[in-house]
């Protein structure tokens, strides 16, 4: 017989290539033969799999299996729960995805015709940076490795990505009734296109050259009245899910599970240093003194710090 304990495991495997072989696993060793006659009853030898009608064919393999049984306290519970699967109470087997309602073609009827505004007030960025950014991302080891029959378009990656990160309130669920995608979808798309975002950091985050830091020092001077300047240091925090040990050390002032983030920027507001990962209840001279920079303030200025 088979256990109403391998309900499940048995219907998740319908779809194999072997259904004989993979029904036989499930059973004990004295009843395989019965098995097998019980299968070839319902048409579920191999040659005929691709044309019959799974679910019934799992439904009638199960009543078949279950009148083998010889136990009849087990058959009893076994029973109870067929007539749950047959009375559709509940629903193990069906491979049809329910419809519901999401923005048809949000990416590519909508988006398009947004003003720069709009599109910035949207994204966050500019219509040019974007176009930049999803090129790139085109021809990036974290894209080329999709199959091309089944990836989704390298502008409809970077854009809900832009819009999770963009939108503080917005959940998964959300974006996939924007971007009409699945919940696992929207997670490989953010989670993709996050590592391509990091992989840039290299090129976009680094320490000015000699003649940029005069140019940047003058401005401060003639702005700001700050001379010797070459750039502006402060802190934020990154909200996290809380880890499963250590959490009250990341519970910054706020009562939020966070970690540090350090930043330095330019008189371009772009950021030229990063130091992050302390807890979020560290403090800012904590996360300074303890950050990469640190140590390298006289080589990165020049001259004598204290």
């Amino acid at each position: 017989m088979v256990h109403n304990t391998k309900f499940i495991d048995l219907i998740i495997i319908y779809e194999s290539t072997n259904l004989v072989d993979t029904l036989e696993e499930f059973l004990p060793e004295s009843q395989p033969s019965g098995a097998v006659a019980a299968v070839g009853k319902v048409g579920l030898q191999n040659k005929t799999v691709e044309d019959a009608n799974k679910n019934t064919m799992i439904v009638n393999t199960i009543a078949l299996l279950m009148e083998s049984s010889s136990s009849e306290s087990d058959g009893e519970e076994d029973r109870i729960l067929l007539h749950k699967i047959l009375s559709s109470d509940i629903c193990l087997f069906t491979s049809e995805r329910t419809p519901r309602n999401c923005i048809v073609n949000y990416a590519e009827q909508i988006v398009p015709t947004y003003s720069e505004k709009e599109f910035r007030t949207n994204f966050r960025i500019s219509r040019s940076l974007f176009e930049n950014l999803s090129e790139r991302f085109l021809h990036s080891r974290q894209y080329k490795k999709l199959r091309e029959d089944k990836r989704l378009s390298h502008r409809v990656h970077l854009l809900v990505f832009l819009w999770f990160a963009g939108h503080e309130a917005c959940s998964n669920r959300d974006l996939g009734d924007r971007f009409d995608l699945c919940l696992s979808a929207v997670t490989n798309v953010i989670s993709r296109v996050t590592m391509f975002i990091s992989s840039l950091s290299p090129d976009v985050i680094k320490w000015p050259t000699e003649d940029k830091k005069r140019a940047t020092s003058e401005f401060f001077n003639r702005k700001c009245f700050f001379s010797k300047a070459i750039g502006c240091i402060d802190g934020t925090h990154i909200r996290i899910d809380p880890p499963k040990t250590g959490k009250d050390d990341y519970i910054d002032r706020k009562g939020i599970t966070s970690i540090c983030l350090q930043g330095i920027c330019n008189e371009d507001i772009k950021l030229i240093n990063i130091f992050v990962g302390y807890p979020g209840s560290s403090y800012d001279s904590w996360v300074f003194t303890n950050s990469t920079i640190y140590d390298k303030l006289s080589s990165y200025f020049g001259g004598n710090i204290n």
